[in-house]
């Protein structure tokens, strides 16, 4: 048997009070009279030896009181044979998981409170001199020192459910480093209080320790719940017309395994409802929502699905944010008799289209210009070409098609302007057919509703071959149309002529998508529509004349100053590392408004399924420094952790003990009293 306070054994000599006591009676004896004392001779004979007897029970019960209440103080207990049991100098460091799921309910309580009061017990333990370190998943600066067992307790009641999940790996590192500075000679023990969620914990078997740290699981046993959340959200048309019917879709998924009941949700567009659906999904399963909504007004909207999915509602709001887009400025030039490029663009709205017909250049025109499309290069100036480089190496874009009549030399000549080679091919009398596009690539998201690989592609005579990254081949593998990335711009180059002779593109009803999304490509906004707090950093593509000026993203009266850089015409943001709440946050550059974010909780929050104990003893089955703690309710961790893990506690048998023969004593005392209390008299 050890004891955890030793020091306290000193106040065993308290047993010396009650012997004195025994041995010494300082009760004044009261005299008598009587005028016959025959009789009273033999009693007073009976009644020494009962006396006697109750005299030294009474000294016994005085002496056992004062030894197990010594005892309870120092509180003793019979050591583990475990591998993690308390030996010489101890530091401990406790992990109390305060991600987003431990916010489920368990016997009454959400799970982090319950982990909190474990962690409190769990303290408690260990001896007043053991060195502490408090850590969950905000990784606060100030939780990297060591503390002493009295702060500890102000940091359980500072911890808060945070957006931030971690891995456990990380954790564990985080931990060993704040351990490592007391040296070797320290029995180290690791805790780690957390309900194990398998979208999160990371890679449980890279989880090591060493000879003198122990790491100890406790999960807080979540059972596996039913979650429907949304999981992504995009635009039909990544361009919004303004006051036109736009359509919004949306991932609904159910991680559960059984139906979910009927979801409403409802789109918010400022504060206003504008669109609602409803859905019921099956176990496991995803379903796409459409809807749709008209924007009237150029600009930020903040934009949000709501819907109601208890007991599990964290994850109920999605906010997002819409900008019905400025007309894209589209300039094109060199056209002859047959005007193909303007046919396009002028028939929508959003397209504000420049033509110069007579392959000059307005200058005013480019500057002002998303897209430039030339229908005929090889008929321009090297000057104008050069002129409209400068234009692509700031952000803008360029469409080249060549005359039909060009030479592979000459077109080699000019497209060496935009750092494009080109190569001879040999005189082609006939069409070639143009290959099924790879629908995969990124440039051809949300162009086709449907493609089936059936359809009838458009032919052409190549000019020449065109050494770049490809968007159409013939199905001779010669590239027909590429993509290059010029500065901050983009090149499209084709290999063929628009006229009917050399190509059959701009007659085919292929021709149109292609030119409309390389026009909204040329003037889209980067910004995704949503952000998630696990995103570390995010990139913007912004404009600005001041970039000395700091930015700040403000909610409400949180205002905050984020590490920032501005490269290539990118806001390149890192996410700070205080806490934030889901919502709006405003973007700012002094008075100037760059922008509005979004911010969601991430997605693997919401997947609700976690590791059991027994399935962490089997993970950890070979380590034995790893100890997992099976667990049910509150409070039981911390009782298998003293018995397992610290040794059989005896310290409450020992005051039960004390209080035992407290209550001997109270009755070898009384005895007599209670005999002739009318409870006993059972004459009457």
């Amino acid at each position: 048997m050890s004891f955890l306070y030793p020091i306290f054994l000193f106040a065993f000599l308290a047993v010396i009070i009650p012997i004195i006591i025994h041995l010494f009676d300082f009760q004044k004896p009261k005299k008598i009279l009587f005028t016959n004392v025959r009789l009273l001779q033999q009693l007073q004979q009976s009644t020494n030896k009962g006396f006697k007897v109750k005299h030294l029970l009474v000294l016994f019960s005085r002496i056992l009181f004062i030894s197990f209440l010594v005892l309870a103080f120092t509180q003793p207990f019979i050591p583990s044979q475990s591998n993690s049991k308390i030996k010489g100098k101890q530091a401990v460091s406790l992990y109390v998981d305060n991600s987003l799921s431990m916010e489920q309910m368990k016997a009454g309580q959400k799970s982090l409170d319950l982990a909190l009061q474990e962690a409190l017990e769990i303290e408690k333990v260990f001896p007043i001199n053991t060195s502490f370190q408090y850590l969950d998943n905000n990784f606060e600066a100030k939780d990297q020192y060591l503390i002493h067992k009295d702060q500890i307790k102000d940091r359980f009641t500072e911890t808060r459910f945070s957006p931030i999940s971690r891995e456990l790996g990380a954790v564990v590192k985080r931990q060993k480093n704040a351990l490592q500075t007391l040296g070797g000679s320290v029995q180290k023990n690791i805790f780690l209080l957390s309900d194990f969620q398998k979208t999160t914990t990371g890679n449980l078997t890279q989880l090591q320790a060493d000879s003198n740290t122990i790491i100890n699981l406790v999960p807080i046993q979540n059972e596996t719940a039913e979650n429907v959340f949304i999981d992504s959200l995009w635009l039909q048309n990544p361009f919004i017309k303004p006051k036109e019917l736009n359509h919004l879709l949306v991932k609904l998924k159910n991680t559960g395994t059984e139906n979910s009941k009927k979801v409403a949700l409802k789109l918010m567009i400022d504060g206003i409802q504008v669109s609602s659906n409803s859905v019921a999904l099956e176990p496991a399963s995803v379903k796409e929502i459409d809807f749709s909504f008209i924007i009237n007004e150029i600009g930020f909207k903040q934009c949000s699905i709501t819907f109601d999915d208890s007991p599990v509602t964290f994850d109920n709001v999605y906010y997002f944010t819409l900008q019905a887009a400025r007309p894209i400025n589209v300039l094109t030039i060199g056209e002859g008799k047959d005007n193909y490029l303007s046919k396009v663009y002028s028939s929508e709205s959003f397209f504000a289209l420049e033509s110069n017909v007579n392959n000059g250049l307005n200058y005013s025109v480019l500057n002002k210009s998303n897209l430039i499309a030339l229908q005929e290069f090889d008929n321009l100036d090297e000057s104008v070409l050069a002129q409209i480089k400068q234009k692509v190496l700031a952000g803008a874009a360029v469409v080249l098609f060549p005359s039909s009549h060009v030479s592979a030399e000459k077109a080699n000549q000019l497209l060496r302007i935009f750092n494009i080679a080109t190569t001879s091919l040999p005189v082609q009398n006939e069409l070639q057919k143009v290959e099924n596009p790879d629908i995969h690539h990124p440039f051809y998201y949300n162009i086709f509703e449907k493609f089936t690989g059936k359809e009838n592609m458009p032919s052409a005579k190549p000019l020449y071959q065109i050494k770049a990254k490809a968007l159409l081949k013939f199905k001779t593998g010669q590239t027909f149309l590429s993509e290059s990335d010029l500065g901050k711009g983009k090149v499209y180059v084709c290999a063929s002529s628009l006229q009917p002779e050399s190509s059959t593109l701009a007659s085919h009803a292929f021709f149109v998508p292609i030119m409309y999304k390389i026009a909204i490509l040329s003037a889209k906004d980067q910004s995704n529509l949503a952000y998630s707090f696990n995103e570390k950093n995010i990139s913007l593509t912004l404009t600005t004349e001041h970039q000395e000026i700091p930015v700040k993203l403000i909610k409400d009266d949180l205002e905050i100053v984020p590490a920032y850089q501005w490269a290539d015409g990118k806001l390149n943001l890192q996410l700070p590392k205080v806490e934030m709440t889901p919502g709006f946050y405003q973007l700012k550059q002094g008075d100037k408004l760059l922008s509005i974010l979004a911010f969601n909780y991430g997605k693997q929050e919401s997947t609700l399924e976690y590791y059991t104990a027994e399935q962490l003893k089997k993970i950890f089955s070979n380590q034995k420094n790893i100890k997992v703690f099976n667990v049910q309710d509150g409070g039981e961790a911390s009782e298998a952790i003293k018995v397992e893990a610290l040794g059989f506690n005896l310290w409450k048998y020992c005051l039960i003990m004390s209080m035992l023969f407290l209550l001997i004593e109270i009755l070898l005392i009384r005895w007599q009293d209670l005999l002739n209390h009318k409870i006993f008299n059972f004459r009457k």
